[in-house]
């Protein structure tokens, strides 16, 4: 419950950050990532299911920095943030 709550209120301090800071020149970005296959999962005996290469999510995340979006959702997050709402 705690990590949960951690990234609920990171998203909702995200957003009256960009409304707080609209008319500045100041651009804020929350970028919601999925699981993502980095060296400490390599070093368990097996890789989260469905985890996302990290090239592909730099990639993704990288697509989205150029598209100017202010927020990027990465691979399964997309799932994940669909049944949230």
């Amino acid at each position: 419950p705690i990590y949960s709550s951690t990234k609920a209120a990171v998203h909702s301090f995200t957003i009256a950050l960009r409304r707080q800071l609209r008319s500045s020149t100041v651009q804020i970005v929350e970028l919601i990532p999925p699981v993502v296959v980095t060296d400490l999962h390599r070093n368990l005996d097996r890789v989260p299911p469905r985890a996302m290469e990290l090239d592909a999510f730099v990639a993704a995340a990288m697509a989205g920095l150029d598209a100017g979006r202010e927020e990027i959702v990465v691979g399964l997050a997309k799932t994940l943030q669909m049944f949230s709402r």
